[in-house]
């Protein structure tokens, strides 16, 4: 975007988005991108973080395990 606001992946399928996907290492905090563009456009979105011990749902977005996200495709 204008305001350097991007998402590190989308799912599309059938030419629409399905999910938005934002990667992390280690940081649980929803990042505000991706909260910013789940909020505009109301897109599902999950964040998926490599170090993360408790999963949660914050608002529409989904704070998932990476591991857990991957096995689950």
């Amino acid at each position: 975007t204008l305001a350097g606001e991007e998402v590190d992946f989308v799912l599309v399928k059938d030419n629409a988005i399905v999910q938005m996907i934002e990667a992390k290492h280690s940081d649980n905090n929803i990042s505000k991108s991706l909260y910013n563009f789940n909020q505009k456009y109301r897109l599902p979105g999950v964040q998926i973080v490599k170090q993360l011990r408790t999963e949660r749902m914050v608002g529409e977005i989904k704070l998932m395990n990476a591991v857990n996200y991957l096995e689950s495709l």
